[in-house]
């Protein structure tokens, strides 16, 4: 026979009724949290999800929880010892929760343990009139029965966005995750503040009439290309918007242009040097290995979606450039380095009747680099792979590759020309 549950308020012993009360429902939020961390995927607390890690919500949650109890109930600094478990602030300045990688679950929880038992020894004793009597803080009056109210509130809002990155990150799992080879993490993550430093450079250099200029064979001006790629980033540092299909990621990308509503070039290159910075920093605690969703329902290691922002730096910068008449400059070695990573992860980019179609391959390799790259495409198959130079695979140039499949060049190299066939616009 199940077991008949007792679902019955027991307010904690030894406070006032209306402090042991508030104490009770803390606690009970507390282990609903526990239960949705229990069992998790291995793997999971420092997982990728299009937003912030288990690791990073939990340190925030017990950051919080001291602050509130610290600055606002007792108007007092946090002491020492919680200090030692609580180094980083709560967000960065652009506002995104401070990333918190590498810790178990054990240390995890030891800090939210902490702090709770140091909110109920520091309450305990609390008169009720206390308990509702208003602080004077700089910006509000607040009391501490609305505190341990909003604390309730506060924890049960993340419990649910961990229960939504443990789905998130479990369906991604469950996919196949395309992993391109060849490369490292630091020499994409490398490449990407080449690229990016230079499309800064440019944007900052823009006046506020250039920005308003069309982009050739686009619907966008100047400034609204360079604000799309703030897009980009956030995607990678907080957005976790993704789209179901190619198709609608055109309209996921106005909507962030519409978003943004930003025109002006220097305040554009402003913005994102800083998302920039936010992200290269995230990336330093990453392995690379870590799963991502992208679009389309594609999930990609790390290191391998890098490879679709490293492709937009570098063809956008050259639309913006066109449009302007500034000179750009794409690497040969950045843009080997984009198409090794990005080719294995363009299945949702091939053209329908040429995925369905008839068997096709082409092998090629770019100079210098001793391994061939291979493409087979039809009969429902894409696969990307590579294998060691023999020379019998012809050369082709990176850029010439790279603007033909982006529909950027026809590409007057056969092989060339007959890639860039099977794939729709990038």
């Amino acid at each position: 026979m199940k077991r008949r549950e007792k679902l019955v308020a027991a307010p904690l012993e030894g406070y006032e009724p209306e402090v042991g009360a508030a104490l009770w429902r803390l606690d009970e939020g507390r282990e609903r949290t526990l239960r949705v961390l229990e069992d998790l995927p291995e793997g999971c607390l420092d997982a990728e999800s299009g937003g912030n890690t288990i690791g990073t919500v939990l340190y925030h949650v017990a950051l919080i929880e001291a602050d509130w109890l610290f600055v606002d109930i007792l108007e007092q600094a946090i002491p020492p010892e919680l200090q030692r478990v609580l180094p980083a602030d709560d967000r960065d300045h652009q506002g995104v929760l401070t990333a918190v990688r590498g810790e178990s679950i054990d240390q995890l929880l030891s800090r939210l343990d902490l702090v709770r038992g140091t909110l109920r020894t520091r309450l305990r004793g609390m008169t009720q009139d206390d308990f509702h009597r208003p602080r004077a803080c700089p910006n509000y009056d607040v009391s501490p029965a609305w505190v341990l109210h909003h604390l309730a509130q506060h924890e049960a809002e993340h419990r649910g966005e961990i229960g939504s990155i443990i789905s998130r990150v479990a369906q991604a799992t469950s996919r196949e995750v395309v992993r391109s080879e060849g490369f490292s993490l630091d020499e994409m993550v490398a490449a990407v503040r080449r690229a990016s430093g230079q499309f800064v450079g440019l944007v900052r250099s823009l006046t506020p009439e250039e920005g308003q200029l069309p982009v050739p064979a686009m619907d966008w001006s100047v400034s609204q290309t360079a604000s799309h790629l703030i897009g980009i980033v956030m995607r990678g540092t907080g957005d976790r918007r993704r789209a179901a299909s190619v198709e609608a990621l055109g309209q996921l990308n106005r909507q962030q242009i519409d978003e943004l509503a930003m025109s002006d070039p220097a305040e554009i290159a402003d913005r994102l040097e800083a998302r920039l910075e936010t992200q290269l920093g995230l990336l330093s605690k990453a392995t690379g290995d870590e799963a991502f969703e992208l679009h389309a329902g594609l999930v990609t290691d790390v290191r391998t979606a890098l490879s679709y922002e490293l492709c937009d730096f570098l063809l956008h910068g050259l639309d913006i450039a066109r449009a302007t008449g500034r000179p750009w400059t794409i690497d040969p070695a950045d843009a080997a380095l984009d198409l090794r990573a990005l080719l294995p992860a363009l299945e949702p980019w091939v053209r329908p009747e040429v995925h369905s179609g008839k068997a096709q391959e082409a092998e090629f390799s770019f100079p210098g680099p001793d391994r061939a790259i291979c493409i087979e495409v039809g009969g429902g198959l894409y696969r990307v792979t590579t294998k060691p130079a023999d020379g019998s695979a012809p050369e082709v140039d990176p850029v010439e590759l790279l603007l033909a499949v982006s529909k950027r060049g026809k590409g007057s190299d056969p092989t060339v020309a007959a890639i860039a066939s099977w794939y729709k616009p990038t």
